[in-house]
């Protein structure tokens, strides 16, 4: 969803958000995904287990959206409302105890960081 709306706005099109855009999820910048990995797999007390590996916070979609369009200063774009996803997950947040106490993980890029470099990324990317 973050890549859409970030493309969505760098085009100058309407950002898209699908329901009332008041559900919630819990955002992890690609880079503490791999730290996280990387972790797991070089801790021998991980082997076999399963364990949550997510943002720590949960945010709505809508703040995600506003955020965009912060991020990219020069879109025309708008955020518009389409109808709800059936069957969507109204609240997600995950809890990562068990991350913090095997793995001694805890994310470092906070989400305005992360959605900074996305955007950036997108942007060299649409330049190239």
């Amino acid at each position: 969803m973050i890549s859409i709306f970030i493309n969505e706005a760098l085009a100058g099109l309407p950002i898209t958000v699908e329901g009332d855009g008041n559900q919630t999820r819990s955002f992890l910048y690609v880079d503490d995904a791999v730290s996280a990995t990387c972790l797991a797999g070089d801790t021998t007390a991980a082997t076999g287990m399963t364990m949550n590996i997510c943002g720590e916070e949960s945010v709505p979609i809508n703040g995600i959206a506003e955020q965009v369009l912060e991020s990219v200063p020069e879109t025309k774009s708008e955020i518009v409302h389409g109808p709800a996803r059936v069957g969507d997950v109204r609240h997600s947040l995950g809890t990562m105890a068990k991350a913090h106490k095997v793995l001694g993980f805890t994310p470092r890029v906070s989400l305005e960081v992360g959605l900074s470099n996305t955007v950036e990324w997108y942007r060299n990317l649409l330049q190239s």
